[in-house]
Parts: C-alpha cells; sequence; structure tokens
C-alpha cells in the first residue's frame, strides 16, 4: 500500500533535518528518509561558528563539546594565534552524531517523521506527484509526495538522474580520525583553541585540521579531488605521517577513522521538476575550507520556506526563487570569493608571510574567514589590500600613492622602473577583465590570444613591433593560474596586474619566482577602467574602452629596450 505526504526529504543530516523542522512547523506531512542509522559520525571536523549560533540561536550544553575563543593557523615556518574579539559568542565543537540527532529530535517534536536505515532506489516524477521507492530490511514500498527535497549528500541520486554528475574539480576529498586523549590533557595543550595547518609540501591547496572534544581529538585533511588524483596523494598515508611527526599526537591511540568527498561547488541548478537540492547535495558548501554545516541549516531553512509557498499555491515560480536566494546570498556573497583565495593558502611562501605579519589587518582577515560573521566578497578585498601592503613593506622599489594602492602612474614608467631585467622570457598578464567577469569566453581557452572582442591584439601587435619574441599577453586569470601550475621555463617573471583579480595571481607567482633584481607593480587602474562596458552578441560582458594604449605603448617600449641590452 502506498503512504502520501507532503513533503519527502531524503537525508537526516542539517540541511535535511533543518527543512523538515521548518516544514512541519508550517504544518505540512513531513517524511525524512535516512539510508544509515541517525546517530552517525560524518567527514566533519564539528566547528560551529558565531554566524550560525546569531541565525539559528545557541545549541544546549549536552551537545556541546568544547567551546573556541582562539583559533590557531600554522603555515610551514610560523605560529599564530587569532583570538576572537570579546564581544563575539564563543564557536563551540560537537561531535556530528550527537549534533544530528538533537537537530533530528527537534524537528520529530514539531512532527516530522523519520525512516532510518531506509535507502531510496528509484525515484519516479508523475503529473501531480513524486513517487519515491523505498527499500527497508524488512520490505520495498512507494512513498508519495507533492515536493521532493533531496539532502543526500554529495552521492545524490536526484543529481545523478538529472545528469547533473559533477567531476573532481569540484569536490575536496578528506580523511579523519579520532585520537583518544584525557580531558585533562586535552584542556591542557588546546583549551579553547582549534588549530589549522597550511603547508603545500604535505597537503596541496588544502590543510589539516585539529578539533578537540571533551576526550577526543578530531584531526583531519583534505584538498581538491582533482589534486587527489592527479598529485597521486594517499590522504590517509598523509595525515599518518603527519601524526607520527607530532610530538603530541603521536602518543595518542586511534579510535575511529573515515575518508570521503565533500562538494565544493555549488549545482548549476538546484532545482529539478518538483525537488529541490539542499546542502551537500546541491554542492552548497565552502569551496574554501568545506565547511558546510550552517550553509547545510540555511539551505534547509529557506527550501522549506519556498517549499511551503509553493505547496500552499502550486506556484513553481516558488521553487525557482529557492535557488535564486541560494546563488544571491551564498554563491555571489560568499562562495564566488573562497574560490579566488584558495590559491592564497595553497602558496607556502604566502601563508608564511600572512601568519608572521604584523600587519593589523591579519587577525581581522582570519576572524572575519571563519566565524562568517562578514560577507566573503569583504573578506577577499580586505586580503588583496593586506597583502598589497605586506609585501610593499619588504620590497621598497614598490611605488605607492596617495590613496595607498600600489600602481604605477605614467611619470613612473620610465627606463629607471625596469633596471636590471634581463629576463628570457616576460610574463606580461594584463587581467582587466576578470575583474568584474568581463572575458566573453568567462575561461582561458586556446582562442584568448586571438580574441578581437578586447584590445589584447593590439598588444600582441605593438609586442611584435618591439620584438618581444618570449611573452605572453592574457585576460584570463585561470590562464596565469594554468601557468603558474604547468611551466616552469621562466627565469625571470615581471607580473603587470590592473584588477584585483591580477593581482591575487601577480602575488602568487611574483612569491614563487621572486628573483633579485625586478620590480613588482601591483594593483590600480592605470591600465584599465570602468567606464564604457558593452554585451557581446551571447549576452557577455566585455569592455571597448579600458586600456590605456598610450601607458602600454611607452611600458613595452621600455621593456623592449631593456631587455635588449
Amino acid at each position: 500500500m502506498e503512504k502520501t505526504c507532503d513533503v519527502i526529504i531524503i537525508g537526516a543530516g542539517p540541511a535535511g533535518a533543518q527543512a523538515a523542522y521548518n516544514f512541519a512547523k508550517n504544518g505540512f506531512e513531513t517524511i525524512i528518509l535516512e539510508k544509515q542509522s541517525l546517530n552517525r559520525e560524518k567527514i566533519c571536523g564539528g566547528g560551529i561558528f558565531v554566524q550560525e549560533i546569531v541565525e539559528f540561536g545557541p545549541l544546549p550544553d549536552q551537545v556541546i563539546e568544547r567551546s573556541i575563543r582562539t583559533l590557531r593557523f600554522n603555515s610551514p615556518h610560523y605560529s599564530r594565534n587569532v583570538h576572537l574579539p570579546d564581544n563575539m559568542p564563543a564557536g563551540v565543537i560537537v561531535k556530528r552524531g550527537l549534533y544530528d540527532c538533537y537537530l533530528q529530535e527537534q524537528a520529530a517534536k514539531a512532527g516530522a517523521r523519520f525512516c532510518e536505515l531506509a535507502s531510496v532506489i528509484d525515484i519516479n516524477y508523475r503529473k501531480n506527484a513524486v513517487e519515491v521507492q523505498v527499500s527497508t530490511k524488512e520490505k520495498t514500498s512507494t512513498i508519495k509526495a507533492r515536493l521532493l527535497i533531496d539532502a543526500s549528500g554529495w552521492s545524490s541520486l536526484v543529481a545523478k538522474k538529472s545528469n547533473r554528475a559533477m567531476n573532481p574539480t569540484d569536490y575536496i576529498a578528506a580523511y579523519k580520525c579520532w585520537l583518544e586523549m584525557s580531558q585533562a590533557s586535552t584542556n591542557e595543550h588546546y583549551g579553547d583553541s582549534i588549530e589549522f595547518f597550511f603547508n603545500s609540501e604535505i597537503i596541496p591547496d588544502g590543510y589539516i585540521w585539529i578539533f578537540p572534544k571533551r576526550d577526543i581529538l578530531d584531526v583531519g585533511i583534505g584538498c581538491l579531488a582533482s589534486n587527489v588524483q592527479q598529485k597521486k596523494i594517499n590522504l590517509k598515508t598523509a595525515l599518518s605521517t603527519f601524526i607520527q611527526n607530532h610530538p603530541l599526537l603521536k602518543k595518542a591511540a586511534l579510535t575511529h577513522s573515515q575518508g570521503g568527498w565533500i562538494p565544493c561547488r555549488i549545482h548549476p541548478s538546484l532545482v529539478y521538476d518538483r525537488t529541490l537540492l539542499v546542502g551537500d547535495a546541491g554542492g552548497i558548501s565552502s569551496p574554501l575550507h568545506g565547511g558546510g554545516i550552517y550553509y547545510a541549516r540555511y539551505s534547509g531553512k529557506w527550501a522549506a520556506h519556498y517549499g511551503s509557498q509553493y505547496l500552499l499555491t502550486n506556484q513553481k515560480e516558488h521553487l525557482a526563487d529557492y535557488e535564486s536566494k541560494m546563488i544571491s546570498e551564498l554563491y555571489e556573497k560568499d562562495f564566488k570569493w573562497d574560490e579566488r583565495m584558495r590559491p592564497f593558502l595553497g602558496d607556502n611562501e604566502l601563508v608564511d608571510l600572512l601568519v608572521n605579519s604584523r600587519h593589523k589587518n591579519v587577525d581581522r582577515f582570519f576572524v572575519d574567514l571563519f566565524t562568517g560573521t562578514v560577507p566573503h566578497k569583504k573578506v577577499y578585498k580586505l586580503i588583496i589590500e593586506t597583502m598589497q601592503e605586506i609585501i610593499a613593506t619588504e620590497n621598497p622599489i614598490i611605488q605607492k600613492d596617495d590613496k595607498r594602492t600600489y600602481i604605477p602612474v605614467p611619470s613612473h614608467l620610465t627606463i629607471d622602473a625596469f633596471h636590471g631585467i634581463k629576463p628570457k622570457r616576460i610574463l606580461l598578464a594584463i587581467s582587466y577583465c576578470l575583474k568584474s567577469n568581463l572575458c566573453p569566453a568567462g575561461k582561458f581557452s586556446d582562442k584568448c590570444i586571438q580574441c578581437k572582442l578586447c584590445p589584447v591584439s593590439e598588444l600582441i601587435d605593438l609586442a611584435q613591433q618591439h620584438s618581444l619574441t618570449h611573452y605572453i599577453v592574457t585576460t584570463s586569470g585561470s590562464f596565469m593560474n594554468y601557468l603558474d601550475h604547468n611551466h616552469t621555463g621562466f627565469d625571470r617573471l615581471l607580473a603587470i596586474s590592473c584588477s584585483t583579480v591580477a593581482n591575487k595571481i601577480a602575488l602568487l607567482v611574483n612569491r614563487k619566482y621572486r628573483l633579485e633584481g625586478y620590480t613588482i607593480i601591483l594593483g590600480g587602474d592605470v591600465c584599465t577602467t570602468e567606464k564604457d562596458y558593452s554585451h557581446s552578441e551571447n549576452g557577455s560582458k566585455h569592455s571597448q574602452t579600458c586600456l590605456d594604449m598610450p601607458i602600454m605603448t611607452e611600458l613595452l617600449s621600455d621593456i623592449a629596450h631593456v631587455t635588449a641590452k
């Protein structure tokens, strides 16, 4: 016999449990299907930060393992303790099994029904309903509902059914273990702190975490799954090596371990027929650090809000409103900028520079980034400006203007600016289009250098006139990233960057290949303006008048003159 209800939710994690709570509270009959037991652990350090506490309220004491008031960051050669401001609520550490059970209990009290050890084997969309085939230990049955919420995690059946499979660059691969330690010893060594380790020699473009609970240390490692595949990284071995080389951890007994993948890129579409994707099923987690508990609950809350509107009115526009909300509030304000910050934490020299710096903004950057109290768009701007200032203090050649950015003005572009530069090749990075995602292609391709939609072709002609045969002119920050990771043939690099995006790449390139005797020129709008944008035929933006050609002509002439000597 078929069961019927208003809403079926697949998955009882934070996203599913939050959605269930809100749907049930709104008076809708809600069934949650969980393929595992309800009290199970996940690949997660269990950190709950200010952002979640402010929005969803404090957690009961029985769920909290430890309070967090200190963030400890380790680069390859330095360590830094960052304390939360006194007026900011403390974060907390939880065990995911107990935390998830608490959220499930709240949903059950509101009227939601849970079915554990219930696997979804098929989903069929009918004219007025969604039919879900469910297999339990006892039987196989069908449940029919008006709306389906997919909170099933990274292996989402709905995403696969709708041909929305993601690739390894869209996931973080992670492995974690629990190490047993007495509460007294944990208090002594960690107190109210959690710890992060950034070292690309151990884990490229990733990090290691230590999150202390009452008498357990949750120790984990994670990086992009594509790195694991391409560089043949064994996360279990890498974490084991780290533990064995750690003076405290190597003495602790292993009690639990597990690995898995965490989505780190939001799905192209979060709506499929009468289905909404929430949490990991929708790729709703940070591309920078993989954190997803807050984002999962946030997506569950708003899926229930717009899903309830749909159930009341039968207007599918409300389902589309859910996707718009996730894009505007999560992707545009946080995830988009997390992706741009990721290269910073994957460069050992930059991380050393940041962790060891006395710059007043460094602590603020770490607090804003990990507590979620500030949109990451602002955090990104802060780190760009801060890194420019930090690098400027150790390189006296950099020119400063009265706006406290580091830009060359025409009077600076003389032969004196390039004394001592005799590179075999020059990387001329003029990445203005990426500042506002203006590049018509949107990403690097073999056609970029021939692109006629922007003035770069004119620069190529100028470079050829000055006999600069070893050069690359690009509007693509992605291409600069590609060069940084795949090309080692540059003996000396000169990065001239004119946008915040290009600044990021220029910093990475200049720090990695920095040699004596050349100038770093960063920032500003000397080569670009944002006054005259138009649209190409396919609707994407590009610039028609954003390049100051007289300045670039003088610059290329100077470079050619120096390199000819």
